[in-house]
């Protein structure tokens, strides 16, 4: 699935996974069903933003993302 997501959207989805090992080692948020979301702030295509990686209970990754900064300032 996270690699389907990377063909369909390569903007957000398809960052290098040589930059996994960094995010992953950052403390994730963990929200109440367990599920862990970890979060680096980078920049991607010349944008500031915040690379993320969702992990399940079953220690999957199923989401990869990099969401850009928006507003002025960022």
């Amino acid at each position: 699935r996270v690699r389907a997501r990377g063909v369909q959207d390569p903007r957000s989805h398809n960052f290098p996974y040589s930059f996994d090992d960094a995010i992953l080692k950052t403390t994730p948020e963990i929200k109440p069903s367990g599920y862990k979301i970890f979060t680096k702030e980078g920049t991607m295509t010349n944008k500031n933003g915040v690379f993320e990686i969702g992990v399940n209970t079953d220690g999957i990754i199923d989401h990869r993302f990099f969401r850009p900064h928006r507003g002025k300032g960022r």
